[in-house]
This record gives structure tokens, sequence and C-alpha cells, in this order.
């Protein structure tokens, strides 16, 4: 069967890996990044005869120059199930993927968090700036993973604001967007907007009345100015995170075959962090 051949491939790949023909490193350099995290099969999927055909796998032997014993994957294969011609004979073709890093089914919120958020955090309360996109089809697990990523998230920037009051912030000359570090005579304080982008339209999901209109303009100096969006102060991490989730209970969404509430949107939350 297809999911037997599939478990022959592992357990050749986990054999390779145990005699250390699989070793390689995390590759963290240049700007962008790609992270890979594979979720489980849904105990409805497994019910109906469906099987895993993605495999994280590639453990690293070096990371950062160090031993570890255990880290993120650095490879992702994806096993695509076919038939012959004759519909009768069957054969599975395998296509690896060498991301920055992987994270298979077992990993845990707080590993991926520290591969890859926990340093755009840093960047970002050091003066620099942060991105993180998260992409997936309906029901691959983003809500699950960035929901954990936002929360550990939060825990962080508060952690560093309260045990570094008196260190000075390094500004950086692009810090004017996503994650912004700003010297600020009235201390340190996070403050927030969350828009949706649905078709022509961006919504303030922030707005009082639960609605309201933003436009996006040219700020004159590259970048993109959210004009009308609401911006909210927040004081702890338990507030940062009931302010994402007011945002996101406001988005638009749709039931799926996939998800009973898939979003039928994108959102754009932006974080400025100002610190004495």
């Amino acid at each position: 069967s297809f999911a037997d051949g599939i478990g022959l491939w592992r357990a050749e790949q986990a054999a390779r890996a145990r005699a250390g023909l699989q070793q390689m490193e995390i590759r963290e350099s240049g700007w962008l990044r790609v992270y890979v995290r594979k979720r489980p099969l849904f105990e409805e999927e497994a019910s109906a005869g469906e099987f895993d055909v993605v495999t994280a796998h590639g453990a690293p032997a070096v990371e950062g120059g160090r031993q570890v014993k255990r880290g993120p994957c650095t490879q992702v294969s994806v096993h695509v199930c076919l038939h012959k011609p004759d519909l009768k004979r069957m054969f599975i073709k395998t296509l690896t993927f060498a991301p920055t890093a992987a994270f298979g089914e077992r990993a845990t919120s707080a590993e991926v968090h520290s591969a890859a958020a926990a340093g755009l955090v840093q960047r970002a309360l050091e003066g620099g700036v942060g991105t993180l996109f998260s992409f997936g089809q309906t029901g691959s697990g983003k809500t699950h993973t960035c929901s954990a990523i936002e929360a550990l998230s939060a825990n962080q920037i508060f952690a560093e604001l309260s045990a570094n009051q008196s260190r000075p912030a390094r500004i950086s000359p692009n810090a004017a967007s996503s994650v912004d570090i700003l010297n600020s005579a009235n201390g340190s304080g996070v403050s927030v907007s969350f828009v949706e982008l649905s078709g022509k339209r961006v919504g303030d999901l922030l707005a009082p009345n639960g609605s309201g209109e933003v436009t996006l303009r040219d700020d004159g100096q590259g970048n993109v100015a959210l004009v009308g969006a609401t911006r909210r102060s927040v004081n702890s991490a338990d507030e940062l995170t009931a302010v994402i989730n007011l945002g996101k209970s406001r988005r638009a969404t749709e039931e799926t075959a996939a998800n009973v509430t898939s979003s039928r949107s994108h959102a754009v939350l932006q974080m400025h962090i100002s610190r004495r």
C-alpha cells in the first residue's frame, strides 16, 4: 500500500540519520527565512482511511556551531502517491524541500516560537523591524500555531521591557512599520493596530464600534501608513493577547469543508513598542 511504502522510506531515512548521514546545520543567513510546521492527522481523517504523506526529517547535528541533541529538522518531504498508466501499479514520488528549519508533528509551539519568532521579537526590542507571515491552506494549523506564538511573544515583550527599563533602545533608521522601537519621554509602552484586508476593503478590527474603514497611504518614505486605524495601548502580556483575540473575533469568516470558521480575509497586526 502507499502507507507501507511511505513507512519504508521513513525507516530508511531514520537509519541514515542514526548513521550520521543526514547531519545538516540549521541555515540562518539572510533576511528571509522560511519555517515549516507539519500537523498530525486529525482523528476524523485517520478514521476515514487517510494517511500521512508529509515527513519532516534531517535532524541537525549542529546548530549555531555547537552540538545539539534535539532541534528543528532541516528537510520536508512530500510523498505524492500515483499510479502507472495501467492504473494498477502504484508508485510514490517524493519531493524534498530544504527550508530554514522544519518541525514535525511532535514539535511543541514553544520550540516553533524559539526558532522562528523569538529572534524577530528580540530584534524589534533592540530597535529593528520584524515581520512574520503565516501561510497555509484552510485547516493546516495556522491558528493553532499563531495563537501560541502570539501569547509567547507577548510574554517575551513585556518580560524584556520589565527587565530592561534602563537600557536605551538602539533605533534602526528603517524602524517605521510592523514592529518599531521608539524613544519615548513617556516611558515604556506597547500599542497595537489590527486590520483585515478583504478584497479592496481594509477594515479596522479594533474600532470602538466594532467596524471601521482604514485607508492605506504612502508616508513619503517608502512606508505604508494605516490612516484611520485604531491604535490601542496595552500594559501587560495578558492585555495584549486579549486585544489580539478581540480583533480576531471580528474577522470575516465562512464555513468550508475543512474548517467551520475559516477566515475570508488577510489580517495584519502592527505593534509599536516605546521604551525609555
